[in-house]
């Protein structure tokens, strides 16, 4: 059996000679596990480039001793060498004896030998003694009958007692197909290996770092999507806002300064982003008017950051609802009433914050279970200049002229404030006072 490693597409000239294989690896059966591992691992090998042999200068460099060729079969039971076989040892530029006592009886083994013998090549026969006792000298026992009488002259590396060969032997065996000396080689392919290490060591630190930084980021995002660390981080960015707005407060003599005092109506998902979004209202002094406090509504961005998305005056607890597209939530909250119902602000995102879409009227129906409510475009979306109610104008409890008058009249004598119109109806949303609202008929309403 016998394999050849190592061929150059381009025959390279070395010592005057051509060869296509680096070697030709001479072995018995028993030894085939061995010289195919030995194959793979000079297949492998990539020499270092400042000990390639010189003789390549002119041609193809031989970064790597292969490609491999391996003849599987069971050679005939014949004495005589095959022809290809006789063309691939003169093609190569070592042949390599496995050296054990099935090679010292095979014929195929012995004739290979005396192939490169005849041709006056000893000094480029290589041994890889596999039998016998580490550390003791050369047994002519396991050697082919060729080579029993040249144990003196024969280059032989140890490897004996292990089922591959050590490095130093590797490397042995190497510098002796390559023909450059051992140490040179050792000292390259040591620090090459060094390198390597030193290269390996730091991609790993930087591997361990990036995924250590990725696991206590994921960690953190993890402890930050719990709803009680949202909340308290949501407490912390509010108290230190309103305390930024009160460090330039002027405290009358006698007065105490003003203590932070909010309190979160809401909370819950607008966006689906798994955050949780806040709905506040501040009753700290100053922050609140004659017409009552003002709510806030503020969007996560994750790490304790939020941003205001919203502030609305209403008279109840705003409440949401999902949109068709599955995206933002809308809100809605109550500013106006009718004859005790409620008239809904419907407040849409934009991308960049909400604002007020629409009112939605539905008289004694719960919101939940209106299907078909009246809809009421806001006044800036009704008209561009502000319309006028007529004195005197039946403010009714529906957009429908049947439907009952409200004997409250508008406050000091002024005509109802105008809020918007009934859509696909000739009617207009009236506030009378401070939310009380009514519908009065497109006729009684001027556009100025």
């Amino acid at each position: 059996m016998s394999v050849w490693i190592g061929r150059c597409d381009v025959s390279a000239p070395w010592a005057g000679q051509s060869y296509r294989y680096w070697a030709f690896i001479s072995y018995s059966h028993t030894d085939r596990r061995f010289a195919r591992a030995l194959h793979r691992r000079l297949e492998g090998y990539r020499l270092p480039r400042r000990v390639r042999p010189s003789p390549w200068s002119a041609g193809p460099s031989p970064v790597r001793l292969r490609p491999v060729f391996r003849d599987h079969e069971e050679l005939p039971a014949s004495t005589d060498l095959g022809g290809h076989l006789r063309v691939a040892l003169d093609q190569s530029r070592n042949l390599v004896v496995l050296a054990s006592s099935g090679a010292a009886r095979s014929r195929w083994v012995d004739s290979e030998v005396r192939h490169f013998l005849d041709r006056g090549r000893a000094h480029d026969i290589l041994l890889v003694v596999r039998d016998g006792n580490p550390g003791d000298p050369l047994d002519p026992a396991v050697l082919p009958p060729a080579l029993r009488g040249r144990v003196d002259e024969a280059l032989w590396v140890d490897t004996r007692g292990t089922r591959r060969p050590s490095r130093t032997a590797f490397l042995r065996l190497v510098a002796g197909m390559v023909g450059v000396g051992f140490d040179a080689l050792w000292r390259r392919d040591r620090r090459r290996r060094w390198r390597r290490a030193l290269s390996l060591s730091l991609a790993l630190t930087l591997l361990f770092g990036i995924g250590g930084g990725l696991v206590w980021r994921a960690q953190r995002q993890r402890a930050d999507s719990q709803p009680s660390r949202q909340v308290q981080q949501f407490r912390a960015f509010y108290q230190a806002k309103i305390e930024r707005g009160l460090r330039d407060e002027v405290v009358a003599p006698g007065a105490s300064p003003s203590t932070v005092d909010f309190q979160i109506l809401r909370s819950e998902d607008l966006n689906g982003d798994d955050r949780l979004d806040y709905f506040v209202i501040n009753h700290t002094t100053y922050y609140c008017g004659s017409g009552g406090c003002h709510t806030e509504v503020y969007v996560a961005d994750g790490g304790g950051r939020f941003h205001q998305v919203l502030t609305m005056f209403a008279a109840s607890t705003p409440r949401t609802r999902p949109t068709g597209s599955g995206a933002w939530k809308e809100i809605l909250a109550t500013t106006y009433q009718v004859a005790n119902q409620p008239v809904y602000d419907v407040y849409a995102s934009t991308g960049a914050g909400y604002q007020l879409s629409r009112l939605e009227f539905c008289g004694k129906v719960f919101i939940e279970y209106c299907h078909d409510p009246q809809v009421v475009l806001p006044l800036k979306q009704a008209a561009p200049t502000a319309p006028l109610v007529r004195r005197g104008a039946a403010v009714r409890t529906a957009p429908d002229a049947a439907a009952p008058a409200l004997s409250l009249e508008p406050q000091y004598g002024s005509r109802p404030r105008v809020v918007g119109r009934v859509l696909d109806a000739p009617w207009f949303l009236v506030e009378l006072w401070k939310g009380e609202s009514g519908f009065v008929s497109a006729d009684d309403v001027s556009k100025s």
